[in-house]
């Protein structure tokens, strides 16, 4: 059924209105027909079944960073495919990443920490007072010097610069192009502040209509391993959600939405660690609480699905 999800972006198959375009209306739909048709299966089986569809939509939900993959598009689902290739953790941090490409780069065209306060594109004659009010802002150490230099009185137009960003510090530097690499988060909270004038309709409309959703990891550590050996993962059925539609919890219920443990590997590398995945409203709700009753209730949480009452001892990291 995964696949099948998979095959209108990848084939592009039509949409039909019952699915809703919708990726878990959809996939719950098909596999319950699937379920309840088999002879073979008892209806205590059947209702296990159905039990274990809602958590693989817990899994693809944390996946996805969506509340629910209610609200995931089953016409754009195919999209996303993961690249090939090992994990690979770097020792320090990404970062190295980044100190690595830039080593080669002159220091002096990198500036950090400088806040920008918008993004004046697309230049017609109405932002030339704008400019015309900040052009005693230039500094002698600032970004302009390695550009065409923004002289007093230069009107941007003559200059033929179509973009200008200006600082929160009142420096305006010009530019051929600006890549803005914000996450949607702060693009949601603030494109009408950043661009001048507004992003294009169709942009806009893609900032407001893309979805993301709070996802978690919840890291507990353990003196000693209560799995075996050959564990890879803590799975959290509930059977008693077997016919719900929505996996929405009050808050006091907020680790219900938490689908699985994962082993981490080695334990040369972890120590004894489990890492928990947990997605939407739940996850804020999760966030609020603080480390010792997190700890807690997961820990309790592990004994009621593995049975070990004594075993099981955790913090939260």
């Amino acid at each position: 059924v995964y696949e099948l999800t998979q095959e209108f972006f990848q084939n592009g198959k039509p949409v039909c209105a019952e699915s809703q375009n919708s990726v878990g209306v959809f996939t719950r739909d098909l596999v319950r027909k699937r379920i309840m048709v088999d002879p073979d299966d008892s209806e205590s089986t059947k209702k296990l079944k159905l039990s274990m569809l809602q958590q693989y939509l817990k899994v693809e939900s944390c996946e996805s960073s969506s509340p629910s993959m209610d609200e995931v598009s089953l016409s754009e689902f195919g999209e996303w495919t993961e690249i090939p290739g090992a994990h690979y953790v770097i020792p320090e941090g990404f970062m190295k990443i980044v100190d690595l490409l830039a080593q080669d780069i002159p220091s002096h065209t990198i500036c950090l920490c400088k806040p920008v306060r918008c993004i004046h594109w697309n230049y017609s004659a109405q932002h030339r007072d704008v400019i015309g009010k900040s052009s005693d802002t230039r500094r002698d150490d600032n970004h302009n010097d390695n550009n065409q230099g923004h002289q007093s009185n230069e009107d941007p137009l003559i200059l033929g610069q179509p973009i200008w960003v200006e600082c929160e510090d009142e420096e305006w530097i010009p530019a051929d192009h600006v890549i803005v690499t914000a996450s949607l988060g702060v693009l949601k909270q603030n494109h009408e502040m950043m661009f001048s004038p507004s992003l294009p309709e169709d942009k806009v409309l893609a900032i407001e209509k893309l979805g993301i959703s709070t996802t978690d990891k919840i890291f507990l550590e353990f003196d000693e391993p209560f799995w075996s050996p050959e564990c890879n993962s803590i799975q959290f059925v509930w059977e008693d959600e077997a016919q719900l539609e929505q996996l929405a919890y009050p808050e006091e219920l907020w680790y219900k939405k938490i689908c699985s443990f994962d082993v981490l590997y080695p334990p040369e590398r972890y120590g004894y660690m489990l890492s928990g995945w947990i997605c939407g409203q739940e996850a804020l709700h999760m966030e609020r609480c603080d480390d010792e009753t997190v700890a807690e209730t997961c820990t309790e949480l592990l004994r009621c699905f593995t049975g070990q009452e004594t075993r099981i001892q955790a913090k939260r990291r």
